[in-house]
């Protein structure tokens, strides 16, 4: 796993590129770094927040940040149903919102209350712009089009989002970018990074060869994907309801794929590559993009 690097930071927000493999929220099941966790570091290390223990089980997570500096980003419509903002502020050390373990990317992380507060409306009110880039079986066609699906978890499996009549309504704007047909040289470029990630023989990396050569008949393609809400999965189930599933994806592909996709990938071939939003002091629109590090480039 590669370790978290800055791409975007000034006195509200820090925007990270967050690790494929590493989980955003911090969980009693959860083992290894958390991106809430390495935020939390982060802000006691700048002595902008620390934990206040006070003889409490669970210690609080203090803002050090003057209130004057960023009560103004508060919405005149801010509604403390779930907390002030230093209590949001505490329960969330800083998290705006969430990647899934899998997908690396550009992810926005908030430094005082203020900034949070002013983040999470934008990305209730749909004020955010997300696109991401994924890699799917088969060629896409047509190249551009929405998907519009409601979604709701599967009652078979909890893990699962699935489509669903009563679900709440989904929406995935996507372009096809490259479309990779399964040519020997992509074949072997496969292959090459099986070889690179597995102790196989020359005889088993032939096998597997012949193997992906039937199975992977239908070839690639690169689709950016804008989604236009934000549920669960979104991007992965609504790929695979129209029989693109995400490469690499221990979801939502079905066992042969999966068996041999595991093979050269670390999970779902995800990437949230721009995020574009509101500055919460000055009001300016901020893009921040991130690069596409899979070995089968665009």
């Amino acid at each position: 796993m590669d370790s978290i690097s800055i791409l975007l930071e000034d006195a509200d927000f820090i925007v990270i590129d967050k690790p494929a493999g590493m989980v955003v929220n911090q969980a009693k099941t959860v083992r290894g770094l958390t991106v809430q966790a390495w935020m939390a570091k982060y802000l006691i290390d700048k002595q902008q927040a620390k934990f206040l223990s006070d003889g409490l089980a669970n210690p609080q997570f203090v803002s050090l940040v003057a209130r004057s500096v960023w009560r103004e980003m508060i919405p005149t419509d801010f509604d403390a149903q779930y907390g002030t903002p230093e209590e949001i502020f505490n329960q969330r050390w800083g998290i705006v919102h969430r990647l899934d373990k899998d997908t690396g990317g550009v992810l926005v992380l908030a430094k005082h209350p203020g900034s949070l507060i002013h983040l999470l409306n934008q990305f209730k009110q749909r004020q955010t712009k997300k696109e991401y880039l994924a890699l799917v079986h088969g060629q896409i066609d047509p190249d551009r089009g929405e998907i519009n699906l409601p979604l709701g978890r599967s009652k078979s499996n909890f893990k699962k989002i699935v489509p669903l009549p009563d679900g709440r309504m989904a929406s995935t704007a996507y372009q096809v970018i490259t479309k990779l047909p399964l040519t020997d040289q992509l074949l072997d470029q496969i292959i090459n990074r099986v070889g690179e990630m597995n102790h196989f023989s020359p005889s088993q990396l032939a096998d597997l060869s012949k193997q992906m050569k039937k199975t992977y008949d239908q070839g690639f393609c690169w689709v950016k994907c804008q989604p236009k809400t934000g549920r669960m999965h979104q991007i992965r189930v609504h790929l695979t309801a129209i029989h693109h599933p995400l490469v690499g994806d221990p979801l939502y592909l079905g066992r042969k794929r999966f068996k041999l996709d595991r093979l050269w990938t670390c999970g779902q071939v995800l990437q949230a590559i721009k995020l574009e939003f509101e500055h919460p002091s000055s009001g300016e629109k901020v893009v921040v993009t991130s690069d596409n590090k899979f070995f089968l480039n665009v």
